[in-house]
């Protein structure tokens, strides 16, 4: 016996007649019930097709009923719900990111992205001029989001998603000596105040603004970043050094009472300095430095310093070594470096380690053996 049938719905007209639909419909077994869906199709043997994939993924344990009427934004507000149930503060980032996937599908039924319009959103973004790493940073939201819809059981499948190759990673840095030229050329003294402390801890710019008198610790010399401003919900205690201790101490003569932030102007919090940040690097020859480059150039200093990447990783407040190493980028100067370093090595384990060769050792030992023999023969 046959599992499921292909039917045309058939009603009964005012006037007493019979109509019927011009669209064929399919009926099977559903968790005990009978499931009906209209397969929106005209030809029999089409419905029969579709009747026999909605078997075979009952079969495979794929079939997912009503994904026809999964949108998009459906998918969005899962992603929605994911950030806030999991405390990501990202959120609107990812929704900034999300922009030209949103537009470019708005409207559409999940099931109708495949991977060749996928592509063909790809083919558009690139006649945009849209960097390859923007383009990389779109994908893989609309990847999570399918990813969501799958995990959610809106969806029995979902397009294989590739990322663009020869992504360009960001290299930015400044070194100590340009940063201290760099930090002359700063209006605001309040912000250079907050460029020079991330540059000193290579915390990121929301921890920094959002620090506080209450995370800061003059008698025993220690600051910490709370877990609410630490993008890994990771707090995080540094001692002082004198890199920030002087900043904390000039930062408190100019504390106000009715101001709970360790970086703020004439009482208010610190929001926006990029007009601040553009001036001065341009004004020190230093035009397309970010500000998120101070962590790469933390990252580096710490390198240089002799800190092992573990310890730097913590210091940092990076969660993992993977993410810090993102950070620590190698540069012609590490490579120079490295090779004087190895120099160094060499040539000490060359004095250190210094052997005569075997066959000289030998005949010196044997003339030793001659030189200290008794003489006369042996009773």
């Amino acid at each position: 016996m046959a599992i499921g049938r292909v039917f045309k719905r058939k009603w009964k007209k005012p006037d007493g007649t019979t109509g019927e639909s011009r669209f064929y419909s399919i009926a099977y077994p559903w968790q005990g019930e009978t499931r009906v869906e209209s397969s929106r199709l005209e030809s029999e043997s089409q419905a029969r097709a579709l009747l026999k994939q909605r078997l075979a993924e009952m079969g495979r344990g794929t079939f997912v009923p009503n994904q026809d009427r999964v949108y998009i934004s459906d998918l969005l507000e899962l992603l929605k719900a994911d950030y806030r149930a999991n405390n990501q503060r990202s959120l609107q980032d990812a929704l900034w990111k999300l922009t030209p996937v949103l537009n470019y599908f708005e409207g559409w039924k999940v099931k109708a992205i495949t991977v060749d319009k996928i592509n063909a959103y790809v083919t558009f973004r690139l006649e945009e001029k849209a960097a390859t790493a923007t383009i990389n940073g779109e994908l893989r939201y609309l990847r999570r989001m399918l990813r969501l819809g799958a995990r959610h059981g809106k969806l029995s499948s979902i397009p294989l998603i590739e990322l663009l190759k020869g992504e360009a990673r960001r290299t930015g840095f400044i070194d100590p000596g340009e940063f201290a030229d760099l930090l002359t050329h700063f209006d605001d003294s309040d912000v250079a105040d907050l460029i020079e402390f991330l540059y000193s801890t290579g915390w990121r710019v929301s921890a920094g603004r959002g620090l506080e008198w209450r995370d800061v610790d003059l008698i025993h010399g220690t600051v910490t970043m709370r877990s609410e401003l630490s993008k890994n919900k990771e707090p995080i205690t540094l001692p002082f050094f004198a890199g920030i201790e002087e900043i904390l101490q000039r930062r408190h003569g100019l504390r106000r009472a009715e101001c709970p932030f360790v970086f703020h102007r004439n009482g208010r919090p610190i929001k926006d300095f990029r007009a601040e940040w553009v001036k001065a690097t341009e004004a020190a020859n230093r035009t397309g430095l970010l500000v998120h480059d101070l962590c790469r150039s933390a990252a580096r200093n710490l390198s240089r310093a002799g800190v092992h990447e573990t310890v730097a990783s913590k210091f940092m407040n990076r969660k993992t070594l993977a993410i810090y190493k993102l950070y620590r980028v190698v540069d012609n100067e590490d490579l120079r470096l490295a090779g004087a370093a190895l120099d160094g090595y060499l040539k000490d384990a060359e004095k250190a380690g210094k052997v005569e060769p075997l066959a000289q050792s030998h005949k010196q030992f044997r003339h030793s053996k001659r030189k200290t023999a008794p003489k006369g023969k042996p009773k």
